[in-house]
């Protein structure tokens, strides 16, 4: 898969929002929540008809980014937190109308909140973690429970009834299912991040040009082409050893120039006296 990177900036960033599947994406956030919406408001089948349609954009997107070559960092955003948003609205209104237990939201939050955590440092040192297909898969299976969740919620069978009492342990076995498989995922992105953790060459901040890739405990200057370290300038055995390089290095002259100056400094005080 190529992420397409031409250009940067504001006029990149407003290109890839106009593309076809970043707008499904952008329409799915909006529908998650007028679906919860209606859901609250008393119009409980219009809602289930809207969230059906909300979670088709979310293979449509990506196919669409595909097949049409734009595969976007936005894209990957966007799908993320749309999928967010979903899981949000479904275990709050599981909790909200007490169908659903008060662990299943919490579960499915700190997983969620400490996966975010590990793709921030991931990012800050200059690798990133991508989402892995048991991540898709568990995505998948909660929002088929999320389904069941909303019949179950209605109950167009009545209450009470085997078909009721099937309804509500098939979705919340699925909540399971999925969390578990949720957490699975979390821990192969935390062997991959332990894997790749600081694996990417540090810079010094700021840092341009020549020398901007290399990891901060190397950025010794050298007292020579041959002479690997500048701190032992006075080492008679170093000096034995490159006998031909000239240790008066510009690094050698900015230590000597302080004490140059507090030599002329001491004499102009004596003059003075």
């Amino acid at each position: 898969m190529t992420i397409e990177t031409r250009g940067f900036g504001p006029a990149a960033f407003w290109r890839d929002v106009r593309t076809v599947p970043n707008l499904l994406s952008l329409s799915r956030m909006v529908a998650i929540f007028a679906a919860l919406a209606l859901f609250l408001a008393g119009f409980p089948w219009a809602a289930i008809a809207l969230g059906i349609a909300a979670g088709a954009t979310d293979y449509l997107d990506g196919w669409l980014a595909r097949r049409l070559g734009r595969v976007t960092e936005l894209g990957a955003l966007l799908d993320g937190v749309a999928d967010l948003f979903v899981c949000l609205a479904g275990f709050g209104l599981a909790v909200e109308t007490r169908v659903w237990p008060l662990y299943l939201l919490l579960l499915w939050g700190v997983r969620d909140i400490g996966v975010t955590a590990l793709r921030a440092s991931a990012a800050q040192q200059g690798f990133a973690l991508h989402s892995i297909f048991l991540g898709k898969i568990a995505t998948n299976v909660l929002f088929y429970s999320f389904l069941v969740l909303a019949l179950d919620i209605l109950k167009p069978w009545g209450d009470g009834n085997d078909t009721a009492r099937a309804l509500h342990w098939a979705g919340l076995a699925g909540a399971h299912l999925g969390l578990a498989l949720f957490w699975a995922a979390a821990f192969f992105y935390v062997a991959a991040y332990v894997r790749r953790y600081r694996s990417v060459p540090r810079s010094f901040p700021g840092s341009r040009g020549e020398g901007a890739g290399k990891r901060v405990e190397e950025q010794v200057e050298p007292i020579g082409p041959n002479v690997p370290d500048g701190r032992d300038l006075d080492d008679p055995s170093l000096q034995r050893a490159f006998p031909a390089v000239d240790h008066e290095t510009p690094l050698a002259k900015r230590r000597a120039k302080p004490l140059e100056r507090d030599a002329a400094g001491q004499d102009d005080a004596r003059e003075d006296r």
